[in-house]
C-alpha cells in the first residue's frame, strides 16, 4: 500500500501556528488523518505469493523449449482413405 511520507506532528504544528493568526485548519487536518487511518485499516493489500500460481516449464524439445508436447493421432480424412482404397 502507498503511504504518504509526511510527519503528522509537523503538519499539525503548522496548522496550529496558522490558527493563531486566525486561518487555522487543525480540526480539518485531524479529521483527514482519522479518515486516512480508517481507510488504511479497512483496505486490503494484495500480495502475490511466489510459486503459488506459477507453473514449471517443461521443454517440448531442444528446438522448442517452451512447452509440453502431446501428440494425438487422428484417423485420416475420408477423402484420403478413399484415394488409398481406389489405388490399391
Amino acid at each position: 500500500m502507498s503511504d504518504d511520507d509526511y510527519d503528522r506532528s509537523l503538519l499539525i504544528g503548522l496548522h496550529k501556528m496558522a490558527a493563531q493568526s486566525g486561518d487555522g485548519l487543525a480540526m480539518a487536518m485531524y479529521e483527514r488523518f482519522a479518515d486516512a487511518e480508517t481507510v488504511r485499516r479497512s483496505s486490503a493489500e494484495i500480495l502475490p505469493l511466489p510459486g503459488l500460481h506459477q507453473r514449471p516449464a517443461k521443454p517440448m524439445s531442444a528446438r522448442l523449449p517452451y512447452g509440453e508436447a502431446t501428440i494425438i493421432s487422428f484417423p485420416a480424412p475420408t477423402w484420403q482413405r478413399n484415394a488409398v482404397r481406389n489405388k490399391g
